[in-house]
């Protein structure tokens, strides 16, 4: 199932760089993700909750360039903290990414709250797929000339000769997808 809530506040800081005769601009961003699932419908899955398998889930996050990952990706779990492994178990939604084995309490309507850092370098553009119920994003960067792209363009941005800021809010209504199911 997918989180009720995930907050992105990110700074990304562009690099110009030559390839031969040509400019190339790569970035590294400082992302800190947070968010909370609050509890499972198991009706709504038409899964008798006895069925589900708690100890057998897993925390995914998807990343398209591995690449691209600077260091460990610890993530703080409500009073644990986790590791994220490289690869995702399927594909069905995720093609690449990191996740991690986590034993979930057996409690459907438990809360549980996320938080981690992700340090990420890349060269093309950076993406955010909204999974979560709400989805907001924060990006602040001294590039001068961005170009938002996707389905989903800013609530606000603020563009300078000195960089920009912009902020994304996305609902589950706006996307066509079910958040657990």
């Amino acid at each position: 199932f997918l989180p009720d809530s995930i907050d992105i506040n990110g700074q990304v800081a562009p690099q110009k760089r030559y390839r031969g005769i040509y400019l190339v601009v790569l970035y590294n961003s400082q992302l800190e993700l947070s968010g909370r699932f609050k509890g499972l419908n198991a009706e709504a899955l038409n899964v008798p909750e006895e069925d589900l398998l708690w100890k057998d889930a897993l925390f995914t996050v998807g990343i398209t360039d591995m690449k691209g990952i600077e260091e460990a990706i610890p993530v703080r779990i409500n009073d644990t903290t986790y590791q994220f492994g490289p690869g995702t178990v399927t594909n069905d939604i995720l093609a690449s990414g990191a996740s991690f084995p986590i034993q979930l309490p057996e409690e459907a309507s438990s809360t549980i709250d996320f938080s981690f850092r992700l340090n990420l370098n890349g060269s093309t553009s950076l993406y955010f797929t909204p999974f979560g119920k709400a989805t907001a994003v924060n990006i602040q960067s001294s590039w001068p000339d961005p170009s938002f792209e996707g389905a989903f363009l800013p609530d606000e941005r603020s563009v300078s000769g000195e960089g920009f800021t912009a902020s994304w809010k996305v609902l589950q209504l706006n996307r066509n997808y079910p958040q657990q199911g």
